[in-house]
């Protein structure tokens, strides 16, 4: 498993990529071992090009006196580190193509965070998208998914907002170090994401919160994620930038609708035009990741919606699964509640565990099986 120091020292090679770190802590995990082979040899068995295994190997990577240093001070701060390659890893963060080698952290990343959806925005949202985003993000982590996105203003604010009233988890994405926390109009908010999840930066300690760092820091906020809900955004914004991301790393992209009349809208209906998913619900996500996620990962935190929790709509759809497994039209025929609301009550049902669809698109009570 590959060591803080080791990724820290590939990592602050001049003109080393992640995605060239990436190749090379899958095939060789130590310094040790990269001592021992050759430019050519790191190159064949990285595939890597030549150029590149020659700086890897140029580099003095005996010389770690700045990595421990940083490393020293963020355990005395009382961050958390993940490497690329060990298993605390984000497991959907180690699939794109350039993940960071290494993540620092104030609060923990758990096993439960696979099932998080990212959430993000305008820093100039009207009322009507911050309304959006923080009931999409409240109903989410309702049901036990962890809400992501990147501690700015705005949507991405509202976002978290959502998650933590809703006591769920959240995850913030820095653009700086975590001891340049930005904006600080959001420090409150990023302690409290601290301790309802954990707030992530890529790059180390007393490094400022660059305009170019944010850019690059969305390849994160969309690869934590099995999708990606842009909630409202012009034309040209970085919430954009971190859907396209999400599409080059093979995840759902998700678009709010707003009005024709509202610039802030005219990013999310680009994003419809060339294919994202448009969702007016929470269920519309949840329809659509329903097959990624792990639902013993949500069974572990069993959400905190108990059967005093349900609505009223849910409690009769209980009530006759109780019996006998029945399909949506059956269920309608006995509740006379509405289709539309069946289906998005099964939807929140199964998420939480109170019930399952078995053969032929029948729902059972769970405690029934």
């Amino acid at each position: 498993m590959p060591g803080a120091l080791y990724l820290m020292k590939l990592k602050d090679i001049d003109g080393i990529a992640e995605a060239t770190v990436k190749k090379v802590v899958g095939k060789v995990s130590s310094f040790a071992k990269l001592k021992k082979l050759s430019a050519v040899n790191l190159s064949r068995r990285t595939e890597i090009n030549l150029k590149q295994a020659q700086k890897v190997k140029d580099a003095n990577l005996a010389d770690i006196e700045k990595q421990e240093k940083e490393l020293n001070h963020l355990k005395s701060m009382g961050y958390n580190i993940y490497c690329l390659g060990n298993d605390d890893y984000p497991e959907l963060l180690s699939e794109i193509y350039d993940p960071p080698p290494v993540i620092f952290s104030a609060g923990k990343i758990t096993a439960e965070d696979y099932n998080a959806v990212t959430v993000v925005g305008t820093r100039r949202a009207t009322g009507y998208g911050r309304a959006a985003a923080k009931k999409i993000s409240g109903g989410l982590a309702e049901l036990g998914i962890t809400v992501i996105s990147g501690a700015a203003t705005g949507i991405d604010r509202e976002a978290h907002l959502g998650a933590i009233n809703s006591k769920g988890r959240t995850i913030g994405v820095l653009g700086g170090g975590l001891d340049r926390r930005y904006p600080r109009s959001n420090y409150k908010l990023m302690d409290d994401i601290s301790k309802r999840g954990a707030l992530i930066s890529e790059f180390p300690c007393k490094s400022s919160p660059r305009p170019y760092n944010f850019p690059k820091r969305n390849r994160i906020i969309s690869g934590l994620s099995l999708g990606v809900v842009v909630v409202e955004a012009p034309a040209r914004s970085g919430a954009l930038i971190t859907a396209y991301q999400a599409m080059e790393q093979n995840r759902s992209v998700y678009a709010v609708p707003g009005s024709i009349f509202s610039s802030k809208s005219a990013g999310c209906a680009k994003l419809i035009k060339e294919g994202a998913i448009p969702v007016t619900s929470v269920e519309d996500i949840i329809e659509d990741i329903k097959p990624q996620i792990r639902p013993e990962e949500i069974k572990s935190r069993r959400l905190d919606r108990q059967k005093n929790c349900l609505s009223k709509d849910a409690k009769k759809i209980i009530k006759v699964l109780k019996n006998e497994p029945l399909n949506v039209d059956k269920i309608h025929a006995q509740t006379k509640i509405g289709i539309n609301i069946i289906i998005s009550e099964l939807t929140i049902l199964e998420m939480a565990g109170e019930i399952e669809e078995i053969e032929g698109k029948r729902y059972i009570k769970t405690d029934e099986l």
